[in-house]
């Protein structure tokens, strides 16, 4: 009689077979598109200094500088 070894299933095969046979829903990369005009506020002296960190990285990543009425009319008017 022949003798029949049993291994445990293995995780990452089942991973790499759900992403070859539908990469639309398993992948490990997803695509977001984010689109849309990001503002920050103009770095001022009675900011505080995560404030003005905050508004210093957003101008780095492509935000533009608002003035501070320019912003408040935003909000009230419901642009974004």
């Amino acid at each position: 009689m022949p003798i029949v070894v049993h291994a445990p299933p293995d995780g990452a095969v089942g991973m790499f077979m759900l992403k070859n046979l539908d990469p639309e829903n398993w992948r490990d990369r997803r695509e977001v598109d984010v689109t849309g005009r990001t503002t920050t506020k103009m770095i001022t002296a009675d900011m505080t200094p995560q404030q003005a960190m905050e508004a210093f990285v957003a101008v780095i990543r492509g935000a533009e500088i608002v003035e501070a009425a320019e912003e408040d009319e935003e909000c009230h008017s419901g642009r974004s």
